[in-house]
């Protein structure tokens, strides 16, 4: 049993299961880690909020702020019917909700449950990601209840467990695993399908690889080991990873009889007159094992560098690779197409894209589908780069700022109508 830690900021259904209709949403075609304590440390945590843009405003607005997105969204025309959410309870499941004890009044509704399920039971890890996305549907649902939920990998089925004893209806994820697989039977799955079976809507940003996604088929004409990933000539696929800045790489491939590895090299420093080798992954496959290879690496340096990784066919048959990568600039060569992240390539999970606020246009990152079951996705589309009362506009860019939206939707839909079912 998890020490799971639960907190009420101040004292103050049956659940169902949804795919967002009456959004004005359209149909879309196609971070911290948390730790426990030095003496029972809890394994890392191969997680990323799904936010495109990374820089802090360094200090909060004294006023409460509504995000920008609630007209496009047919939110306002709900609330004005008599539709808040009443009845309802969301639970944001996030990385972390720094400073959410000290918001301007009228920020995050009285009666704010807060659990931690950790060792430590920590709502402020050192991200306030989560607690902007509570202000977000907050601003949409006004009446729903909310709970704060930070989680160590290990006690999602607690975590869940919990969710479903108390009535939560609508959970609010945006949030992406790093380490794969991408089939589907990722291990957070299981946990999130028993979830919706019993009842949750479960709102899940799409992510934001659609230009640091490349697919390919192992293709090695030259002989020399290396997969050409475009021309008959090109092996590297470059990306800018800014001055003191982490990415997260992640190579997955469809035979499992293929033994490929995963090798990033410096683009600007030479060797020989070539990019030199950094980093190498390079675990045994071909032989049952799962196919995949995953590496971080940092620049360490002040100033932004050229990195490229190159797959190396190291045995086996051809095979359909898929590669993606987090915390960097765009890919040189990118795919958009199936470039959902996990666990937002779930069937049966609400996926969210972006559109930016103020145009309703696809936002060039937001992630797409179709999942590896053939299912297009993202099921819906919201606002991003709204503002909150930490960040505004372009500091607010990603699928993360959408999927509250939806999910504060969600809410103002069952509360309206109790007996609202899913069915597709």
């Amino acid at each position: 049993m998890a020490a799971t830690v639960g907190r009420v900021r101040s004292p103050g259904s049956p659940a169902l299961r949804l795919r967002g209709a009456c959004l004005l949403v359209a149909a879309a075609l196609g971070a911290t880690t948390l730790t426990g304590p030095p003496e029972a440390p809890e394994p890392t945590q191969n997680r990323r909020t799904t936010v495109e843009a990374t820089d802090a405003n360094p200090t909060r607005r004294t006023l409460a702020v509504t995000s920008e997105g609630l007209a496009g969204i047919g939110a306002t025309e709900w609330q004005a019917a008599g539709h808040t959410g009443a009845g309802t309870k969301v639970a944001i499941i996030d990385l972390g909700f720094d400073g959410w004890e000290d918001l301007p009044e009228g920020e995050l509704p009285a009666g704010v449950e807060a659990m931690g399920f950790d060792s430590t039971g920590a709502l402020d890890t050192g991200t306030d990601h989560g607690t902007q996305m509570a202000e977000i549907i907050h601003d949409v649902a006004p009446d729903a209840k909310l709970v704060l939920v930070t989680f160590n990998d290990n006690y999602m089925d607690e975590m869940v467990t919990w969710l479903l004893a108390n009535e939560v209806d609508v959970v609010s994820m945006s949030l992406e695993w790093t380490d794969g697989p991408i089939d589907g039977t990722h291990f957070s799955a299981e946990h999130i399908q028993r979830g919706i079976d019993s009842g949750i809507t479960w709102v899940i940003a799409a992510g934001n690889s659609a230009k640091r996604h490349h697919v390919g088929t192992t293709v090695d004409n030259d002989g020399d080991g290396w997969v050409e990933l475009m021309s008959p000539t090109t092996e590297f696929n470059e990306f800018l990873i800014t001055g003191g800045a982490t990415a997260d790489l992640l190579l997955t491939w469809d035979s499992p009889a293929t033994d490929l590895d995963l090798c990033v090299f410096d683009m600007d420093n030479l060797t020989d007159g070539a990019p030199t080798q950094v980093l190498c992954s390079q675990g045994p496959q071909g032989k049952g094992e799962p196919a995949l290879e995953a590496l971080t690496i940092t620049n360490d340096q002040a100033t932004s560098r050229n990195y490229g990784y190159s797959i190396s066919l190291f045995s086996g048959p051809e095979a359909i690779y898929d590669t993606r990568v987090w915390g960097s600039g765009y890919l040189e060569f990118s795919n958009p197409a199936a470039s959902l992240g996990v666990p937002a390539n779930m069937t049966d999970a609400l996926t969210v894209g972006a559109v930016a606020w103020d145009t309703l246009e696809l936002q060039p990152y937001s992630g797409w589908g179709p999942n590896q079951q053939g299912v297009l996705k993202p099921d819906v589309v919201a606002p991003d780069q709204i503002t909150t009362s930490q960040w505004a506009g372009i500091s607010n860019t990603g699928t993360s700022y959408s999927a509250p939206h939806v999910a504060g939707i969600a809410a103002l839909m069952i509360g309206a109508m109790p007996d609202l079912t899913r069915r597709w």
